[in-house]
């Protein structure tokens, strides 16, 4: 049976910690069977564009986001009703302490009752030297410098997947976005 595992989240920006979650996903499921969506909640104000977000978001996982402005579960059933890439899909949410969970439990059982159980939801813990790392931290740091910014939040974690190079100019593009320069 084929399983494909939706990541979905804001990613803005998206961190070391995404990247964690990710790479395990792909080690569990395979390379070709994790997509990450980029969602846009209404609720939330976004400081970088989702254009820019999906750019950064490929540029350090190799993966081209989808897009949703609607509910998760509705994605999964248009997904499964115009493909045959995966038996069944699975949500993925990654959790960083005991504070993420208690936001993503009661989600990940609206998913579940939404979808009459289609749509399990899968948590990933983030490693421990990631769980203090968030978006908003990311946004934060970003804007002290591009030296603290990237020995603190990229240089230690670049995934093998990209090349040194390219991190680090996924870091400085980051850096630049949030200082304007």
């Amino acid at each position: 049976m084929n399983t494909l595992a939706i990541y979905a989240g804001s990613f803005n920006p998206i961190h070391a910690g995404h990247i964690a979650v990710i790479e395990t996903a792909k080690h569990i499921f395979g390379d070709d069977m994790v997509q990450i969506v980029l969602a846009d909640n209404p609720q939330k104000e976004y400081s970088v564009p989702k254009e820019k977000r999906a750019q950064w978001v490929q540029d350090a996982t190799w993966i081209k986001p989808e897009h949703t402005g609607g509910f998760i579960c509705d994605y999964c059933d248009e997904l499964m009703a115009m493909t045959d890439v995966a038996d069944r899909i699975v949500l993925i949410r990654g959790v960083r302490s005991a504070i993420d969970l208690d936001v993503e439990m009661p989600m990940a059982g609206y998913n579940y009752n939404i979808s009459h159980g289609e749509y399990p939801t899968i948590f990933i813990p983030s490693p421990a030297p990631l769980r203090d790392l968030s978006s908003s931290a990311v946004r934060v740091i970003a804007k002290k410098g591009w030296e603290p910014f990237f020995e603190t939040l990229y240089k230690p974690y670049a995934p093998k997947s990209m090349t040194y190079n390219k991190w680090v100019d996924f870091a400085r593009d980051i850096w630049e976005h949030y200082n304007k320069v």
